[in-house]
């Protein structure tokens, strides 16, 4: 301020430990009488300089040399410093998959200090770091931990994610980056035939189809549940599948000898290699446990040449559940059939009749023919067989009474021929004296 009277002209002029550091907008500036003026004085702090707290006078000389005025400021000098390094350059994870990462943060600066933390970069929405702040002491290191959660509906793609630290006083700071490669894996399980009929003893095969929905090839991991009351085989796990192509799978379900009859369920899973991505498909074996037993009404008939007869066959269901039996005909008989084959269901604990029609060819000359008969379960390890006997007299046309009639005739004319003869042979007696 000018407090004299008139303008006047002021040489400005600065000393003191880090003069050398100082400049001034003006060395010398004029200012009306009662008015005012400003210098602005700039220190730039060396990139070696200490810690510490420093001084600078500032002097404003009139132009008459003689009146003066000085102003000293006090500057205090912090040297902050941080190094940032990033514990690893690439990290791969898959949608709603956590992955950690650590990064160093180190004090190079000389004194304690207290580091904000943030982050930058496309992943920093899905990020979270262990620590806001962290205080780490001069030349100490400290690892902060982030984790990184991408979305569920993440492209495919790498993502670059930077951490931050900056000092206390506002300005300092440094950063490390890594990349994240996020993966899209799908898997859609599915099965044409999800439900098969099994039998004791038996076995119950399965395809499993895979279909990779995900952005780049995968390999599945093919696991199960519920299936504690078989022995299980799954082939080919675990198996490749190229982006976007289907591949098959082979489930043998093995059924043991005393399973009861009911219905079993079992679900296979396949899991993606990023271990979170997966599919299951469920699986049922309906058991059925058979039995059978048959009979004849008649296990032989007597019938003559261009006759018909009929064969009775009983058949029991003694399994569990209803079954369907095939009646197959085979040998002799079989031909003079309508049908060599013929089904019938029958319900648990009930018997059904199948009646065979046998029409006896006229030229038949016999004297027996058989039918054989195979009863076979739905399940075939279960089965009877029997036999049928159809006996064939010769027909009779009544020319066989003629013959014997004839025979009969002959026989008593010749006995009456020889007595004739025999009487008339033998000699006479004569009385004496005739």
């Amino acid at each position: 301020n000018n407090t004299g009277q008139g303008a006047d002209t002021y040489d400005i002029s600065l000393s003191g430990p880090i003069e050398s550091w100082a400049s001034l907008s003006n060395s010398q500036i004029t200012v009306p009488e009662d008015g005012e003026s400003e210098v602005v004085v700039q220190v730039d702090v060396p990139d070696d300089a200490d810690e510490g707290s420093y001084w600078l006078n500032a002097t404003v000389t009139s132009s008459d040399g003689m009146i003066g005025e000085s102003v000293t400021m006090t500057m205090n000098v912090f040297v902050d410093g941080v190094v940032v390094v990033a514990q690893t350059d690439l990290v791969q994870t898959f949608p709603e998959d956590i992955v950690s990462i650590l990064f160093d943060v180190t004090n190079s600066g000389q004194g304690d200090d207290i580091y904000t933390i943030t982050l930058e970069g496309d992943p920093a929405q899905w990020s979270v770091p262990s620590v806001e702040t962290v205080e780490v002491a001069e030349g100490v290191t400290v690892q902060v931990l982030v984790e990184v959660t991408p979305p569920e509906d993440t492209d495919e793609a790498f993502y670059d994610l930077t951490l931050v630290a900056t000092s206390s006083n506002g300005f300092t700071n440094d950063g490390a980056m890594t990349t994240i490669s996020v993966m899209v894996n799908g898997v859609v399980l599915s099965s044409e035939e999800p439900v098969k009929t099994g039998y004791q003893g038996g076995q119950a095969e399965f395809v499993i189809t895979l279909e990779n929905t995900g952005q780049n090839r995968d390999v599945y991991t093919l696991s199960h549940e519920g299936a504690d009351w078989v022995d299980l085989i799954i082939w080919d796990s675990p198996v490749g599948i190229d982006e976007g192509a289907t591949g098959d799978v082979g489930v043998t379900v093995t059924l043991t000898d005393t399973i009861s009859q009911g219905t079993y369920k079992l679900t296979v899973t396949a899991t993606s290699e990023d271990g979170v991505t997966s599919d299951s498909v469920e699986l049922t074996v309906d058991l059925i446990v058979n039995g059978v037993s048959i009979s004849l009404e008649e296990a032989t008939v007597v019938t003559e040449p261009g006759k018909t007869v009929e064969c009775i066959l009983l058949i029991e269901n003694t399994g569990e559940g209803s079954d369907t039996y095939t009646v197959i005909l085979s040998n002799t008989v079989a031909n003079w059939t309508d049908e060599t084959e013929i089904t019938i269901t029958v319900a648990e604990g009930e018997t059904g009749t199948v009646t065979i029609t046998i029409a006896v060819p006229k030229d038949e000359k016999g004297p027996d023919a058989f039918l054989n008969i195979d009863v076979l379960s739905e399940d075939p390890t279960f089965n009877a067989f029997t036999q049928f006997q159809v006996v064939i007299k010769e027909k009779d046309d009544g020319s066989s009474g003629i013959g014997i009639f004839l025979v009969v005739a002959g026989v008593a004319v010749a006995v009456v021929l020889i007595l004739i003869v025999v009487f008339v042979m033998m000699p006479s007696k004569k009385e004496p004296g005739l």
